[in-house]
């Protein structure tokens, strides 16, 4: 579940969007698409409250769904980060990476990147 669209050619994150900014965008029904394979989505928000980006159809998209827990990691990560200072892009991708969050800030003219990746499933010693 994406926390990052774009919407009417404009760059938004969820995380940083007001509840009363939220409801208008939903009444306006403004043109969402999800950068991952540019289809069209849509806003919604979980059951726990979180607010996020859907796929209106998932024909031909790699993206896999997340479970609350992730996305809530990424939404608090995102804030925390803008918080501080720093630039931040959620579902970040390079040419062999890519991260769930991505802060970036100027420090002393010197560019500092942060690169957040959420493991949310179990794990074994092995």
């Amino acid at each position: 579940m994406p926390l990052r669209a774009i919407l009417d050619n404009q760059e938004l994150f969820a995380p940083f969007i007001s509840d009363k900014e939220w409801e208008e965008l939903k009444q306006k029904k403004v043109r969402v698409i999800l950068p991952c394979c540019e289809a069209k989505g849509y806003l919604r928000i979980s059951k726990q409250g979180i607010k996020h980006f859907v796929h209106k159809k998932k024909d031909g998209c790699n993206y896999k769904s997340e479970t609350w827990q992730h996305l809530l990691c990424k939404t608090e990560i995102a804030i925390a980060c803008k918080a501080m200072g720093y630039e931040v892009k959620t579902e970040a991708r390079g040419v062999h990476w890519r991260a769930d969050v991505l802060a970036t800030k100027h420090i002393k003219n010197q560019l500092v990147k942060l690169t957040f990746e959420v493991q949310w499933s179990p794990q074994t010693l092995e």
